[in-house]
This record gives structure tokens, sequence and C-alpha cells, in this order.
């Protein structure tokens, strides 16, 4: 498309060349249903799956209007054959209280729930999905649904899933190197270091300079965060003043 800005065209005309070509909701929607169908199915552990997953949702969800989510319908009953049989029932369950037919938005809403709890139990990206943390699916509480999608739906208790993780729970934590279960930003360690310290800590360490969580960059996280208070851009409040390096990741 370079052409387009080459000659005697305008700004105007250049612009409405490009968005005739690539801003047509259905070639949109169909690249990104390709996609969709594309993703290969992921097992059991495999974080890096389901966040690749959640992701390609959110890509789709976020690049088309609310009104043209729902051609997005052939694509939702795919979806969840690639995951694990947990998964599936979880979604399945949540689908059902719906009582309409579920849409994409429903599906992104629910997935985000999903990857933001493993994040929060541990776990973190890998190129081996067999080394990938094992954790239990999230509750989907969003627009007052009533019945929740989640591996402990009506008060049952822990899965076998859940079981096999409970050794697992308390991570080192890479400032103080102590497994209290703490997160980075509470501890006493982390907080009293050097601004530069921290964001070199996080960096070595694969932490996102947004949330400080582990296993994913600034770029692509996920979690609600309105900026630093002090400065208004992107890093978390601890790593305020650490220079150009956190908004490179």
């Amino acid at each position: 498309m370079a052409h387009v800005f080459t000659g005697s065209r305008t700004f105007q005309a250049a612009w409405a060349e490009i968005e005739s070509k690539y801003g047509n909701p259905g070639l949109i929607i169909q690249a990104h249903n390709q996609h969709l169908q594309q993703l290969a199915p992921f097992k059991t552990g495999d974080f890096s799956g389901l966040f690749d997953m959640a992701t390609a949702v959110r890509d789709a969800v976020s690049s088309v209007s609310l009104e043209n989510c729902i051609m997005f319908t052939s694509v939702i009953g795919s979806l969840p054959a690639k995951m694990p049989m947990h998964l599936q029932t979880d979604w399945g369950k949540l689908a059902y209280s719906l009582k309409r037919m579920p849409t994409i938005i429903d599906f992104d809403r629910w997935i985000d729930t999903v990857v933001g709890a493993e994040e929060l139990r541990g776990a973190k990206l890998s190129l081996n999905s067999n080394q990938a943390v094992k954790t239990p699916a999230a509750n989907y509480n969003r627009n007052n649904i009533q019945s929740a999608g989640s591996s402990n739906y009506n008060n049952r208790g822990p899965t076998i899933l859940a079981g096999s993780l409970l050794p697992n729970t308390a991570t080192e934590c890479p400032a103080c190197h102590e497994k209290a279960g703490h997160r980075l930003e509470s501890c006493n360690t982390f907080t009293r270091m050097l601004v530069n310290t921290r964001s070199t800590l996080c960096a070595t360490n694969n932490r996102c300079f947004k949330c400080l969580i582990r296993g994913h960059y600034a770029t692509k996280c996920r979690k609600p965060y309105n900026g630093c208070s002090e400065c208004g851009g992107p890093p978390h409040l601890l790593l305020h003043g650490a220079g150009t390096i956190l908004y490179t990741d």
C-alpha cells in the first residue's frame, strides 16, 4: 500500500482507499474467524495455549463494533472443543445459564476470568506445555450472571486438578526469596529497593511492568490498571522514574 502515499493523492484520498480495502467489517471478521479456527487445541496445564486463545478472542472482539460481534457465532461452537474437558464443562454451564445463544463477548469475558485466576495462582507462559503450572478455572461473575461457570460450580468440592496444585501454590518471591505466597508489591524487601533495582529485578524475572505478575509483557497485560498515579504512565507506581526500559517491553 506504499503507493497510496506517493504522487498527488491527498491524505483523505489515501485514507479512503485504505479504509475501503482493510476497513470492511466483513473482511476483518473473516480474517479473525480464520485465525480462531486455526488455533491449536491445548491440554490441562498449558497456560500458553489458554493465553493464546484468550488473546486471539480479545483481538477479535476489539476489532469490530458490538453489533458486528454477532457474526462470530460459528466460531463460538468450535473454540470450546479446543479446550480441556474441565473448561469445556465450565463454559457449557455458563452458556446454558444465559438462556440465549452465547456470543463471542460472553466467551471473551469468561476466558478473561480464567486467565486472570490462573495468573494469580502462579501460572506462567512456557514454551513447554508440560511444564506449565496447572491451576483451576475461575468463577465467571460478570453482568449479574446467577450461575457462574467454574470448577467449583454449585459448591462442588475441589477437582483433581485443584488438588494437585496445593503443594505448588507458594512460589518463591524474587526479591526476598521466601516462599511466603505474597505478591511482589507487598514484599518489604522489594519496596525498600531503589527504583532502578526494582525495575531490573522485574526485567530479569520476566515480570510485567504494569501489574508485576510474571509471565507476560506490559504490552500484552490484560489486568485493569489506570497507570502510575505520579506520572500517568503505564508502569506500576513502584517502578515510577526507572527509565525508558519500562516503555519498551
